[in-house]
């Protein structure tokens, strides 16, 4: 090998070990104020699911910028919900206690993600709300909802 191949393979090496710059998205984090979830719920939430959801995007090159805000989930007399405090053209992730029913079909689900009257949203039922538990099936809640959204795979429910 001569000395000139050597270091433009050196350099050629170093230009590709740059990191590619982070894909940011825009996260708006509601915690539903009707919710009636005990505070070891929210505790482990915060300490255990959360962070561990912020660094698994962040391993793949995806920051989650995210800000925080008040916010409710009503329910009209036909169960449908309606949120308070949803923002347009970030992903909301709204915590609350559970997926209305309309929704879940009484199937105790973690989470929904879907867009709702425009609104990009990620529904999370803190009851259920897990981490990692087997690689590929069954993953952190948070990063399983927002996976669904990023990728564009959503549910439009019915209003």
């Amino acid at each position: 090998m001569t000395r000139r191949h050597f270091i433009s393979t050196a350099a050629l090496a170093a230009t590709r070990a740059t990191a590619p710059a982070p894909l940011l998205v825009p996260v708006h984090r509601i915690l539903d104020s009707r919710a009636q979830c005990p505070p070891q719920q929210l505790h482990h939430f915060w300490s255990a699911i959360w962070p561990e959801a912020v660094h698994n995007f962040s391993r793949g090159g995806i920051q989650l910028q995210t800000t925080d805000g008040p916010g409710e989930v009503r329910r009209s007399p036909g169960d449908n919900p309606i949120f308070v405090g949803l923002r347009r053209g970030v992903l909301n992730l709204v915590l609350t206690d559970h997926i209305p029913m309309k929704w879940d079909d009484a199937r105790a689900l973690a989470g929904v993600t879907t867009i709702h009257d425009g609104y990009h949203l990620c529904l999370i039922a803190l009851q259920y709300a897990h981490g990692d538990q087997v690689p590929f099936l069954s993953v952190n809640t948070c990063v399983h909802e927002l996976l669904h959204a990023l990728l564009q795979d959503v549910f439009g429910y019915p209003h």
